[in-house]
């Protein structure tokens, strides 16, 4: 028993409670050793038991106060008593029986190697799961901002500090998976020599339910961006060009297409383009006034 719990797990922490286990008097000190683990603490599981004999040699595992021992032990007990063949009181009183002390100790310890595979496994789905949501997001800000075409020079700050957050938000995650890593391993620590099935659970929902914060901060951190961005947009085109076209106002352009912002820049006989909000027109210059302070004067 005990070299098959050393080479499952050769961290594990095992107390020994030495008793007769044939002959007259053996009853009673295995009922006097449960009880004592009973009263040590920080014992997860009692294995009883001991190897094959005869029916008589096994008889003290049949007495009433070894019965009543294992009944009372609030520490789970797995009943181990000789051969697979053989049955006692103690295997049906226990929380468990095992074929053989070997096979009880293959039930209470699992493989560390395993534990740790099982912890790195959770680990890597996590941080690959959170790296595949952030490439997608980082792509998708990407086509937002390719969409918004030659505005984008005038919000240049507002996507500096997308970046600034976006890496705020890559610090803080690879904060959390070092975090996270620490809790892993200060789990598996206090794994060492337990019944993993149950913190092993327990760990994985915590970890899915970090996983679902994680993901859910980074959605509203990069939606409240979107919205900054958006209302840049918005805001570029009311002062656009085409909206003050809209309220009435005209376009006026040379031959060559530069912009006409003075009547000097035009004469007489000269062909000019207007552009309105809905077509353009082809003018001649007729006549050209300039504007003074007290009308406007005639310009041949």
């Amino acid at each position: 028993m005990l070299r098959v719990l050393r080479l499952r797990d050769p961290s594990l922490d095992i107390t020994l409670a030495p008793s007769r286990v044939q002959g007259q008097g053996s009853g009673e000190q295995v009922a006097a050793a449960l009880d004592l683990l009973g009263r040590v603490g920080a014992v997860d599981v009692i294995l009883c038991g001991r190897g094959g004999g005869s029916m008589e040699d096994l008889w003290a595992f049949n007495e009433e106060v070894v019965a009543r021992a294992i009944a009372r032990s609030r520490i789970p007990v797995i009943s181990c008593v000789g051969h697979e063949t053989d049955f006692t009181i103690a295997d049906f009183v226990a929380d468990l029986r095992a074929a053989t002390p070997s096979a009880a100790a293959e039930l209470a310890v699992s493989v560390r190697a395993d534990l740790d595979a099982a912890l790195a496994d959770r680990q890597q789905r996590l941080y690959s799961a959170l790296s595949r949501d952030l490439r997608w997001r980082r792509e998708r800000l990407a086509e937002l901002k390719e969409r918004l075409g030659r505005p984008e020079r005038s919000l240049d700050g507002a996507v500096q500090r997308v970046d600034d957050a976006r890496q705020r938000l890559e610090r803080a995650l690879q904060g959390r998976l070092v975090s996270g890593r620490q809790a892993l391993d200060s789990l598996a620590a206090r794994l060492a020599g337990r019944n993993p099935q149950r913190e092993l659970l327990l760990a994985g929902g915590r970890l899915d339910r970090a996983q679902r914060q994680l993901i859910s901060a980074l959605a509203g951190e990069i939606a409240v961006r979107r919205q900054g961005l958006e209302a840049g947009r918005r805001a570029l085109h009311a002062l656009g060009p085409l909206q003050s076209l809209a309220r009435g106002y005209a376009l006026v352009t040379a031959e060559d297409g530069s912009l006409l912002r003075s009547s000097a820049q035009a004469k007489r006989g000269d062909s000019v383009r207007v552009r309105l909000a809905e077509g353009a027109l082809r003018c001649t210059v007729d006549e050209a006034f300039v504007a003074g302070s007290s009308g406007n004067t005639r310009r041949n």
